[in-house]
């Protein structure tokens, strides 16, 4: 249960969205096919649990994108969110890669790639116990 675990874990429910046209384990520089998403890795903390073992907590941010010059963007990306919600909520252990996901914050913002995107920034909090 690491950052390469679990971040291969959120890749592959990820995967399992269909409306997704392709998914980045990185941030690029230029996005090729919309609607897409990247998952990077953010941040973790330990904290200790009992003379046995700490709890971890690591966060990864998945980006969704998808492009603004279609009247129905703004509907597209609420669907895209909400299929992405529940795909995590129905395997909350990541792909079996920690003991639970929480993935319930998100924020909206609008940027300028190579064309202009309408963004949600959903960040994922994966628990782990581990044993020392």
């Amino acid at each position: 249960m690491s950052y390469h675990d679990i971040g291969e874990g959120i890749y592959n429910l990820l995967d399992e969205v269909t409306e997704l046209a392709h998914i980045y384990n990185y941030e690029p520089n230029e996005l090729r096919d919309f609607p897409c998403a990247t998952i990077t890795a953010l941040q973790h903390t330990n904290t200790f649990a009992d003379t046995a073992s700490n709890n971890r907590e690591f966060q990864f941010m998945v980006r969704l994108y998808f492009r603004r010059d279609q009247s129905d963007y703004e509907d597209i990306m609420r669907k895209l969110v909400d299929l992405i919600i529940v795909a995590i909520e129905a395997d909350p252990t990541l792909d079996g890669n920690c003991n639970y996901a929480i993935p319930t914050e998100a924020r909206w913002l609008y940027q300028e790639k190579e064309v202009p995107v309408r963004i949600c920034e959903m960040t994922i909090t994966a628990n782990v116990r581990l044993n020392r």
